[in-house]
């Protein structure tokens, strides 16, 4: 048993168009309407990467893991041998996959989705003639908070 993809996450904040304009700040873009969901997604990828939904604090809506065809069904099969029952998804949420509860009663969505397949060279660093190994998401997330702590310092000078 095994996913095989992180597709995205989902945040509840007391205020999603702030929240979308902190995105957007480093990089992310609109992914589309969603009903009172606010879709994000970086750079060249399809599909979005970050979910706002509107609540009374900020705090983690759900995870989203991809589990394509035989994948999706052995995940199902091996959490209902470990005794994990299958809940309802929360309201507005994107449909499909099943939905469970982590042991800290977060919510786990696993689609039978791939995600997106990178190419032999997608995220990697060339340094010079070094090759290093970074996953791109490293690379934005590390970005994002550089640049995210510099707009927010820029702000606050002007």
């Amino acid at each position: 048993m095994a996913v095989k993809a992180f597709l995205h996450y989902a945040l509840e904040v007391p205020d999603p168009t702030v929240g979308q304009r902190y995105y957007r700040d480093f990089g992310l873009a609109d992914a589309g309407e969603g009903g009172s969901v606010i879709r994000l997604r970086a750079g060249r990828q399809q599909r979005e990467n970050v979910l706002l939904y509107a609540g009374a604090k900020k705090r983690l809506h759900h995870l989203c893991f991809g589990a394509p065809g035989p994948a999706f069904v052995e995940v199902r099969a091996s959490l209902a041998r470990a005794g994990v029952k299958e809940v309802d998804p929360p309201r507005d949420a994107p449909e499909g996959g099943l939905w469970v509860g982590d042991p800290d009663g977060n919510l786990v969505n696993i689609r039978d989705e791939a995600g997106q397949l990178r190419s032999e060279n997608a995220g990697v660093l060339r340094i010079g003639s070094a090759r290093t190994a970074l996953p791109l998401a490293a690379l934005l997330f590390v970005g994002a908070v550089w640049g995210a702590r510099t707009l927010h310092l820029r702000r606050k000078k002007i």
